[in-house]
């Protein structure tokens, strides 16, 4: 019928998900979106490892995009684009320095 058809191949949502037990144990209570600051303080009260407990988990599977799916979502979390209006590659922006350095926070 000479028209082009398209359909995306590929699309992914970030999310939080949490144990309610371990939040109501620890006193914790969300009302709303959090910050990436939030989330980490959150962590570091939930961070128990000699009980098995870890405040964090971050994705990763080796070998599949195990970091960089999730320094998109934090990079749009502070504003950062990958390209402005012009196609111009903004990875040295502000944006990115500050979302790189929380992710490297939750890391560390």
């Amino acid at each position: 019928d000479g028209q082009l058809y398209a359909a995306p191949f590929y699309g992914e949502s970030s999310m939080m998900m949490y144990r309610t037990d371990l939040f109501e144990a620890a006193g914790i209570e969300i009302n709303g979106r959090l910050t990436w600051d939030q989330t980490l303080e959150i962590a570091k009260k939930l961070h128990k490892p000699d009980e098995g407990v870890y405040g964090i988990c971050l994705r990763g599977k080796a070998g599949w995009g195990e970091n960089m799916a999730l320094i998109s979502t934090m990079g749009n979390a502070y504003g950062a684009r990958w390209f402005d209006e012009e196609w111009k590659p903004t990875f040295d922006g502000e944006a990115w320095k500050n979302a790189l350095d929380m992710y490297t926070n939750i890391l560390g």
